[in-house]
């Protein structure tokens, strides 16, 4: 969020304020006209209207909301003196003194009718208080006067989320929990134009121009709406479930790959855009790989398979079913793109021939030397070795030649990725105990251990030549570290959960971070 009123050496993106007060969760936030001050809903555990002073960053006034939970708030466009707030069974206009830290509540009258009030929206002279509810209708109130107007006689399915006031066009918006964009006549409320929108509309920002608007749904979609023909347009999409894995094309820095729930998506680096998503229903996929030839996707799924899917067209290419008796957490490939290596929950790793003439995908070999699931998977640049990190405390080096392992290290932690330095001399690892490991690749003897965070580290890569690499993990900071000094050059805050997974671009420009929250975050990595 940019700063709404920078001070002296602020720039944008900088924190200027944390605001600590609401128990559990903040139900809902609205900034006065004139942005002097901050109106918060906390949560259904402490119920609480408070009123923050934007300049210092402090709470000026809080009360009990409402006996019942209160779901949203809102200013008017021209003082400070009133507010409004709405939830279940009641709509309140609330008097503010900021000279006597008092707020004065005054309850509308809802001439016995019950509702869920999800939404409010003042008109322009703050004169008119529409109120959206949960039951999918739109009631009409006199702010002056706190009297009921009329309401809407439509009903839109799963309620209304959201409002806007179109005072050119004397109309109402109105977002729906069923996916639809609704425009209402102002004064009799009733229906105009509808847009149908995937997913739950969860929030309307009308733009400048007065003739456009952006708006949000619930299954991460940003649509651009020319609000006189409500015509829609996606402009933007994104994950709202956790995403385990990201990857880039071997050599290609245009185009990324992300895994998250029971889809795969291909995405433009420059452009920000999804060019492709592949979906298994009902499933979820917990890693991705993709050939150095960058003919196939490879992907691993908690039922214990591992489907493969054409990256132009997203068909299927094939599946192998029953790869691990549990859920597969980790894949690699082989950089002739011959052998497909897999790790399971059921801690077994097993390697695979991609099928070449027909034959299809064989099992060549199995190991069960980890006790916990494989965490993390690398091949050697020859393809002769790969080692496999796991939640056991292991990390094993296997000779695919011998099919037999080769070497091990342990340590007291919960591994959850390890990687080889580009000359292959040293090994990295992160894992629970918070700290980033080097080891030696022959004996595999621990040369440095760093300090690496004061969280679990959940992911690490290095670039090509080896002077940097990448962390991340619960502490939700990605950091850039120079490898041989052991040091952070650069560090970004952003996430709002977890870093699942850090990816370097081929061409060093980009650091990927994906996070628990659903987060792609594309950041400039630092020249040394």
């Amino acid at each position: 969020m940019a700063n709404l009123a920078r001070g002296e050496g602020r720039h944008d993106g900088e924190l200027v304020h944390k605001l600590v007060l609401h128990k559990v969760a903040v139900q809902s936030i609205d900034f006065s006209h004139d942005t002097k001050y901050l109106a918060s809903l906390g949560g259904q555990d402490d119920n609480t209207l408070v009123i923050w002073d934007l300049s210092s960053g402090r709470a000026i006034v809080g009360t009990p909301a409402h006996s019942f939970a209160a779901l949203a708030v809102s200013w008017p466009h021209g003082s400070n003196a009133m507010l409004i707030t709405g939830g279940q069974q009641h709509l309140r206009k609330w008097e503010f003194n900021e000279e006597r830290r008092r707020l004065f509540p005054e309850d509308m009258k809802l001439t016995g009718v019950k509702r869920v009030f999800t939404a409010v929206a003042l008109t322009a002279d703050d004169k008119s208080v529409y109120a959206g509810t949960a039951s999918g209708d739109v009631l009409l109130f006199s702010a002056d006067t706190a009297n009921f107007v009329t309401t809407s006689s439509h009903r839109f399915s799963l309620g209304i989320s959201c409002l806007a006031v179109l005072e050119e066009e004397g109309s109402l918006l109105c977002g729906t929990g069923d996916g639809a964009l609704v425009k209402l006549g102002m004064r009799d409320l009733k229906f105009q134009k509808a847009a149908e929108l995937m997913g739950a509309v969860t929030s309307v920002a009308l733009a400048g121009d007065g003739a456009s608007a952006f708006v949000g749904t619930e299954a991460g979609n940003i649509y651009g709406v020319a609000l006189d023909k409500l015509e829609v347009q996606l402009r933007g999409t994104g994950h709202t479930v956790p995403v385990s894995d990201v990857c880039f094309p071997h050599g290609t820095s245009e185009l990324f790959l992300t895994a998250a729930g029971n889809d795969i998506r291909v995405w433009h680096s420059e452009k920000r855009t999804e060019l492709l998503r592949i979906q298994v229903p009902n499933l979820i996929c917990n890693c991705i790989a993709i050939s150095k030839q960058g003919t196939t996707i490879v992907s691993g799924w908690d039922d214990g398979k591992v489907r493969a899917f054409s990256p132009e067209t997203g068909k299927l290419q094939f599946t192998i079913n029953d790869a691990h008796a549990e859920s597969v957490t980790s894949v690699a490939l082989t950089s002739d793109g011959k052998r497909l290596i897999s790790g399971g929950r059921d801690g077994r790793v097993r390697v695979w021939s991609m099928g070449g003439g027909g034959k299809g995908q064989l099992m060549e070999m199995s190991f069960k030397e980890h006790k916990k699931e494989v965490t993390s998977i690398r091949v050697s640049h020859n393809d002769e070795e790969c080692i496999t990190a796991s939640a056991d405390g292991s990390c094993l080096v296997w000779n695919l030649r011998r099919a037999s392992r080769a070497n091990a290290l342990f340590a007291s932690t919960v591994f959850r990725a390890i990687l080889y330095h580009p000359d292959e001399s040293q090994l990295l690892t992160c894992g629970s105990d918070r700290k980033l490991s080097y080891w030696d690749t022959t004996d595999c003897t621990a040369i440095r251990v760093i300090e690496g965070s004061t969280e679990e580290i959940c992911s690490i890569d290095i670039e090509k030549e080896g002077k940097l690499f990448a962390s991340g993990g619960v502490d939700r900071v990605a950091k850039v570290w120079l490898y041989d000094e052991g040091e952070t050059v650069a560090s970004g805050t952003g996430h709002a959960g977890t870093i699942t997974k850090v990816r370097i671009s081929p061409d060093n420009k980009y650091l990927i971070t994906v996070g628990a929250e659903g987060a792609i975050f594309l950041w400039h990595l630092p020249r040394v």
